[in-house]
């Protein structure tokens, strides 16, 4: 049957509708995480007042006068009003420690943690696919198991601990790669593969699963009893619809990445949002913390949303609402 215009009008008006859905979801969504971060961080003990004069023997009026100038001493609905005010207005507040706008010691360390989760993507999405690909084609042979078996250890293994046995193997016994600091591109080697490759196993798995689901279908099946060449039908036909789930855990993934960045940047004593976010804690800079969360959090959530808008253009079902 030859599509019609009637058709093609209304699957861009079902696809807008789509998107508009999806977009229409992320409010909710940013005002609860808002919400909780708000919530988690104001339940911490702590006065960051207290912290802020607690190296210069600061009086209990001094200190009082300084919880007024920050607007610590208003009730907690009031702060979380000002709070919410702030965010719709674009303002993400004032470090306490150093005075910047919120915004600018973002906008300073946000390249460098896009430059590492970028990487690291580039790695778990290429070790990933070919992983599952490989142990797909060669399915209850050696490669199969070895590949299953690293897949699962990756998954497993904690991000700080292969990253210190990563510096302790590359950097320090053969001594090909600096351990620690920001530079070039050997400063990013390391950190990147060690973040990769903790993705690249749930990759591996989802696209091997799906593979081999795909590959037992009667179509797939009937195709190869025609003769048609195995690479062919694998690369052509199987593949893009074994995409179709891996595209969601590569999405899933990339989230992971920004959220793992945080250890990452710690372990090697790189710049960026994870390393930002740690010393704002520590420091108990409300302000800071709160609007590292929110752009990471808002950023994990658009990631997911290009996920979605992906999947419902790949596969019609998805916009459709399951019809």
């Amino acid at each position: 049957m030859v599509p019609t215009v009637g058709d093609s009008l209304g699957s861009g008006v079902t696809l807008t509708r789509y998107l508009l859905r999806r977009l229409l979801g992320l409010v909710p969504t940013l005002w609860a995480i808002a919400t909780l971060t708000f919530g988690a961080l104001y339940l911490v003990p702590g006065d960051p007042a207290l912290v802020l004069l607690s190296e210069s023997h600061a009086t209990a009026a001094e200190i009082a006068r300084r919880r007024a100038e920050l607007g610590l001493d208003a009730s907690l609905p009031e702060q979380y009003g000002r709070y919410l005010a702030r965010i719709v207005q674009g303002d993400l507040g004032t470090s306490l420690f150093t005075g910047r706008p919120v915004t600018a010691e973002i906008r300073q360390q946000l390249p460098a943690t896009l430059q590492l989760a970028v990487a690291a993507s580039a790695v778990a999405v290429t070790l990933g696919l070919a992983m599952g690909l490989l142990a797909a084609v060669n399915r209850g042979h050696w490669p199969d198991a070895v590949i299953t078996a690293a897949a699962t250890v990756g998954i497993a293994t904690p991000v700080f601990w292969s990253g210190l046995l990563a510096m302790w193997l590359f950097a320090l016994v053969l001594g090909w790669l600096p351990a620690t600091g920001q530079g070039g591109l050997e400063y990013l080697v390391l950190p990147a593969g060690v973040l990769g490759i903790s993705s690249a196993g749930a990759i591996a798995r989802v696209c091997r699963a799906s593979l081999i689901e795909v590959m037992d279908r009667p179509y797939i099946l009937a195709a190869r009893a025609r003769g048609i060449w195995p690479r062919s039908l694998l690369m052509r036909h199987a593949l893009r619809v074994a995409l179709l789930p891996t595209v969601t855990v590569i999405g899933v993934q990339f989230g992971f990445l920004m959220g793992g960045a945080v250890v990452t940047e710690t372990v090697f004593a790189r710049q960026g949002l994870g390393r930002l976010v740690v010393e704002a804690i520590l420091r108990k800079d409300l302000p800071l913390v709160l609007g590292t969360v929110l752009v990471g959090a808002t950023g994990y959530v658009l990631i997911n949303l290009c996920t979605d808008i992906l999947y419902g253009v790949l596969d019609p079902r998805v916009r459709d609402g399951g019809r």
